[in-house]
């Protein structure tokens, strides 16, 4: 009897880029990997190109990237396809946008770089930094300065001065006039002259003793 044998089937395999480096080696950036979907869409052998975030640089530019072949992508990667563009970051979900929300988005963050303040911000910063420092300086050299040469910070009459403020202080304390606040109100003249002179009395006793002890 003869043995029927299925035909092999042949597996077609389509070369998908970024394998592809002909058809990607003029696009540079994600401006022009964009570009290329817009004018192009899925129709091109280029399906998809990775992106890394361009080499930092003292301004935050977050929407520049640049197209790499396949392997040599960071591990915080983008995936920009004809449906959008796709941010890989390890141990996090990716994130996907359309490529006209990542146009508007890019659009938005470069006008508002314009902006005085965003577009100054570095600079103020670091010179608000620097006025901080100088001043910080000042400060320490002045204390300094004071820690060698101030009598009060002498640690010899430190708890001296201490006591002789604190004693000091209870002669601001002493009322020189007598007034009830809740009592009565209606005072005759003979009346309010007794009750002043009584409170003098008590209070120049209390600035006596109070002298005493500073002395």
């Amino acid at each position: 009897h003869a043995t029927a044998k299925r035909p092999t089937l042949i597996a077609s395999t389509d070369v998908v880029a970024p394998n592809d480096e002909h058809d990607i080696a003029g696009l540079r950036d994600a401006e022009d990997v964009i570009s290329y979907f817009s004018l192009h869409g899925a129709d091109k052998a280029v399906k998809f190109v990775y992106c890394n975030s361009a080499p930092p640089t003292l301004e935050f530019r977050p929407y520049d990237l640049t197209v790499v072949t396949r392997g040599q992508q960071a591990p915080e990667h983008y995936v920009i396809s004809a449906s959008g563009v796709v941010h890989v970051q390890p141990g996090a979900p990716a994130e996907v946008v359309s490529l006209s929300d990542w146009m508007r988005e890019s659009a938005m963050f470069n006008i508002l770089r314009r902006v005085n303040f965003f577009r100054s911000y570095l600079v103020y910063k670091a010179f608000t930094q620097w006025r901080k420092n100088i001043r910080l300086r000042l400060y320490c050299q002045t204390r300094r300065a004071l820690c060698r040469k101030f009598f009060l910070s002498k640690s010899t009459f430190a708890t001296t001065t201490v006591d002789l403020y604190k004693t000091a202080h209870d002669l601001t304390t002493a009322p020189l006039m007598y007034y009830e606040h809740h009592g009565k109100h209606d005072y005759t003249i003979e009346d309010f002259n007794r009750d002043q002179a009584k409170q003098r009395t008590q209070a120049s006793t209390e600035f006596s003793s109070t002298l005493e002890k500073i002395e």
